[in-house]
């Protein structure tokens, strides 16, 4: 018996190996280089920073007091989960 797929290709579609799709299953990540355009994660690296030095406002989400360091900044968050459902920006990638 082989398989088929029934769903129609999709050039906007990042389209995983077998294996690539076991890995995530197994490891729950799977790197996919250049997924991403290099203009794109820029932009995305400015906006985390942007959210962790309390330049982008996001609701139930406080400022760092005034004169925080770089170290205290970091030290603010462990992760943020669902963030996509708070920003459009995170929403997007």
């Amino acid at each position: 018996m082989s398989y088929r797929a029934v769903s129609q290709q999709r050039p906007d579609r990042c389209h995983v190996t077998v294996e690539e799709y076991s890995h995530f299953q197994r490891e729950g990540c799977l790197v996919v280089p250049g997924l991403v355009p290099m203009a794109e994660v820029g932009e995305l690296k400015r906006h985390a920073d942007g959210i962790l030095r309390g330049d982008v406002p996001l609701q139930g989400l406080e400022p760092p007091p005034e004169g925080s360091t770089e170290a205290d900044l970091l030290q603010r968050f462990t992760r943020v989960h669902m963030l996509h459902r708070a920003d459009a920006v995170s929403e997007r990638f």
